[in-house]
């Protein structure tokens, strides 16, 4: 299969084409829904660390018990910390973004040519 480039136009030449290629998509980012989605996402990263340290305790009958716990609970928590910021764009990306039309994409109509 052949990869297509998108027709170019001789007069304005291959730069022209990158040009309108990039005012294509404008991408907003609603700032109220991305404190929200921020505000939503620490409270439930918070009580997921406070709920399993609270469920470790319940569960176990002495700390001689727990110790895979504490083995695998540090773990856990270093790649919450390490997703967070990278689930926290993503969900951003999805959620709270516009993308807005640029100039780019607007129809030109022509003159009707009289011959």
């Amino acid at each position: 299969m052949a990869i297509q480039d998108p027709p170019v136009d001789l007069e304005k030449g291959a730069t022209d084409v990158k040009a309108a290629a990039a005012e294509e998509l404008t991408v907003v980012v609603d700032p109220c829904k991305a404190m929200c989605i921020k505000i939503v996402l620490g409270v439930v990263y918070s009580l997921d660390i406070i709920g399993l340290t609270l469920l470790m305790v319940k569960c176990s009958q002495n700390w001689r018990d727990t110790w895979l716990a504490f083995i695998l609970y540090p773990i856990l928590l270093v790649s919450t910390l390490w997703m967070a910021p990278i689930m926290l764009g993503k969900i951003i990306q999805r959620y709270a973004t516009k993308h807005v039309l640029g100039s780019g994409l607007t129809t030109k109509l022509l003159a009707p040519s009289k011959e």
